[in-house]
């Protein structure tokens, strides 16, 4: 299994509570610079701006979903997803969950339909991650909802399907890298670190 790919199923376990959720080594801060210090950067991209407010780097070759009047009404605004070879499927919507007070009413929203959350920062910005899987079956799903600076949420939601042990790490790199990077700025790349 790749390195990556364990990686996104470390972070399922410790939300689905097995292993780091409590612990002193949970992961508490996701910064985009962890992200290209560790990987370097895995593929082409661009910053993409969301409702003048917040940012992230999408992979070029990451193909954007067409969203549908219905979609918009319910606040989604970018969708993306992608198969391998192999058949795993990764699915990301970004929405615009509207006003929040905190990420403690986050988190109290995400339990409705998540088994298990945990506060992060991600890039300065307070964060809450939830899952609904308790097990790994191949099929799970990662929300991430930030709160900016102005008290705005935005969600990204991340479903895989399909995933197995021989899955490449591209749907994963993709993933991460997204989560990574989403800020109130374009971020800037420090090459050296690459």
């Amino acid at each position: 299994m790749k390195k990556l790919l364990a990686m996104f199923l470390a972070v399922l376990l410790s939300l689905s509570g097995y292993a780091l959720a409590q612990s002193d080594n949970a992961i508490k801060e996701i910064t985009f610079e962890m992200f290209y210090t560790e990987y370097g950067l895995p593929y082409e991209g661009e910053w993409i701006c969301l409702d003048d407010a917040v940012y992230f780097y999408v992979p070029a070759e990451l193909p954007q979903a067409e969203l549908t009047d219905e979609m918009r009404a319910d606040g989604v605004l970018a969708s993306y997803s992608d198969t391998d070879e192999q058949g795993a499927t990764l699915r990301i919507v970004i929405s615009r969950e509207g006003e929040r007070d905190s990420v403690d009413t986050i988190a109290e929203e995400l339990q409705a339909h998540c088994s298990r959350v945990i506060d992060i920062t991600i890039n300065d910005l307070p964060a809450v991650l939830g899952t609904n899987a308790t097990q790994f079956d191949g099929d799970f799903e990662i929300y991430a909802e930030m709160l900016t600076s102005d008290q705005v949420c935005y969600r990204m939601q991340m479903s895989f399907t399909d995933v197995n042990e021989d899955t490449d790490e591209t749907l994963s790199l993709y993933a991460f890298g997204i989560l990574s990077s989403f800020s109130e700025t374009p971020l800037e790349i420090d090459l050296a670190k690459v």
